[in-house]
């Protein structure tokens, strides 16, 4: 089968290379001087879908054995030849080469290259801290939610957050599973709760509900007490799930009976209400 990696958008704190995580030019071109070549011939076939390079006369004359065979048993000018060219295709696979034309059998990239597929791969990648980078929310006081958060998101149960009323995310902050279990319970009790707010607020004629900050802040400064006691913030561990600051803003780091009773009923006191008739007129009810 073959394929193209045209774009690659992201890189994870483990990669090696630049101060950005990306593999610069030198250490590439460097590291190229002791490859395998049979390895680079796969390299380049996967990443350019380019099948020329399995044949003459780039195809190793050498048989698989228990000796050394970086060489491929090919003359030293096509050696030259394919780290060069191995060079080249990490570097485009790396920088991106966007997408100009798709046809039925290939894409042609803005390059004017032309790389026969048989399947198209969108791989785009997540930043795990940065919750939201594909739309823009803003908030009661005209401040973007990414703003706010950055990469070190924060919100009450995972899903309510203070200055954006009536904003309910679910898989938010600190909601991925520490103890076991699936990411669905997590889900569904998110969903419980959202339910029964607007069930309360319908009941109630609250038309906004705003989460409180102290609420907010309480409940946070009970999640990072929590995480302190885990392996997840001891200073010999490396992890995605810490921010710059070093919190930890991905997982949660309750036991799944404790998120049940968390998310089991919810309160309007937890809130700033606005209501759909007069505050004079109106009472919380259960």
């Amino acid at each position: 089968m073959r394929g193209v990696v045209l774009q690659r958008h992201q890189q994870g704190d483990g990669d090696k290379g630049g101060d950005d995580g990306v593999i610069d030019e030198a250490t590439l071109r460097a590291a190229m001087l002791d490859a395998n070549v049979p390895t680079l011939l796969m390299v380049l076939v996967q990443l350019s879908g380019d099948r020329r390079w399995l044949e003459e006369p780039y195809r190793p004359s050498v048989g698989r054995g228990l000796s050394d065979n970086d060489s491929g048993g090919l003359p030293d000018v096509i050696q030259d030849e394919i780290r060069a060219a191995a060079v080249a295709t990490i570097l485009a696979w790396r920088d991106g080469a966007p997408i100009d034309e798709v046809r039925a059998d290939r894409i042609v990239d803005a390059t004017g290259a032309e790389h026969e597929v048989d399947v198209i791969v969108v791989a785009t990648g997540f930043d795990v801290l940065h919750f939201l980078t594909t739309y823009e929310l803003r908030g009661r006081d005209g401040t973007t939610l990414r703003e706010v958060w950055d990469d070190d998101a924060s919100a009450y149960l995972g899903l309510a957050v203070p200055g954006f009323p009536n904003f309910f995310c679910m898989y938010g902050p600190n909601t991925q599973p520490g103890h076991g279990g699936s990411l669905l319970f997590v889900l569904e009790r998110q969903m419980n709760y959202i339910r029964d707010l607007l069930l309360r607020m319908w009941r109630n004629d609250v038309a906004t509900v705003e989460c409180r900050r102290d609420v907010h802040d309480r409940y946070n400064k009970g999640v990072d007490r929590a995480h302190e006691d885990m392996v997840w913030t001891h200073p010999g561990m490396e992890t995605y799930y810490r921010n710059t600051r070093g919190r930890v803003v991905v997982n949660l780091p309750y036991r799944n009976v404790d998120l049940w009773h968390m998310t089991a009923r919810a309160d309007l006191h937890d809130y700033v209400v606005e209501h759909t008739v007069p505050v004079e007129h109106a009472e919380v009810r259960g």
